[in-house]
């Protein structure tokens, strides 16, 4: 009798083999080169698409759908009104880390205010969490690790500074 494989095992491998996954878009460090398809022109300047480096199957046509929003748009400052759209399309994420922490201990009310600054090339830095009410939980530094992966679009000028706050509700 001839052993068989799983079956699952046959349709993870069969899925992996479908998707055609690539590798990370980018490395840490890696030079931007002309010619590079994941090079974009921002404000005649070349930069790598920020959405490819998060991004570890380039395939999905999400970065290139970026590319062609970004591509010819002037780069300047952000306003408040990007930082607030990006802040609330990571609320999914904010609301897993407050599943998460409810599960492990009672959460009280209360308000978390995270204050950070928005580097030119859209990263997060700086990073402050002012939550007394939570300090003895887990909320606070998934909170944290949420917002410092957050990417904002590139920008001119000086570094953004913005205040976001957070009111839960206990369990």
């Amino acid at each position: 009798m001839t052993k068989k494989p799983p079956i699952m095992m046959i349709s993870s491998l069969m899925w992996v083999l479908g998707t055609g996954c690539a590798m990370p878009a980018t490395d840490a460090g890696e030079p931007v080169k002309q010619g590079d398809d994941r090079v974009i022109e921002v404000g005649g300047a070349p930069t790598t698409d920020a959405l490819a480096r998060l991004s570890n199957n380039a395939s999905d046509g999400v970065p290139s759908l970026l590319q062609s929003a970004f591509r010819g748009a002037e780069m300047g400052p952000l306003t408040a009104s990007e930082v607030d759209r990006t802040m609330r399309s990571r609320l999914g994420s904010i609301r897993m880390c407050q599943a998460r922490a409810s599960r492990r201990e009672a959460l009280p009310n209360g308000k978390v205010v995270v204050r950070f600054r928005i580097a030119n090339d859209g990263a997060v830095e700086a990073l402050t969490i002012d939550g007394p009410a939570f300090s003895s939980t887990t909320l606070l530094d998934c909170i944290g690790s949420s917002v410092r992966n957050t990417r904002f679009r590139p920008s001119t000028g000086q570094p953004f500074a913005a205040s976001y706050p957070f009111i839960f509700a206990g369990s």
